[in-house]
């Protein structure tokens, strides 16, 4: 189970990662892909990760890729949804750049990174 949202007026793209079954990898990247493509250089991004796992570990390789992906793209700011209150902290992800905000609810992403502009 996966969702992606793109909201062009905010410039940021949302990704709700749940259960990823065989074959899902390449999906969520073809989407992500195409919703980056509505997006300006600069864009933020919300990462829901609270209900990600994988079962088939081949999955585990899209992780990378997608991440790659939006940092080639431009992404700026990504905020990551753990759903855990002690890791409320932000970062500079080290290979690619962007900055990391880490928030325990979903509620608070966007707020975080509205405070980011």
């Amino acid at each position: 189970m996966y969702d992606i949202k793109v909201d062009e007026a905010k410039n940021r793209l949302y990704i709700k990662l749940g259960a990823i079954d065989t074959g899902d990898g390449q999906k969520i990247y073809n989407e992500i892909q195409q919703g980056v493509k509505k997006l300006n250089k600069g864009f933020s991004a919300v990462s829901d990760i609270r209900e990600f796992t994988f079962s088939d570990p081949g999955e585990g390789d899209w992780a990378e890729k997608i991440i790659h992906h939006l940092a080639e793209s431009g992404m700026a700011v990504v905020a990551r949804v753990t759903g855990n209150t002690a890791s409320s902290m932000e970062r500079v992800e080290p290979v690619y750049g962007y900055r990391i905000i880490m928030v325990d609810e979903f509620n608070a992403a966007d707020g975080a990174l509205d405070r980011c502009r």
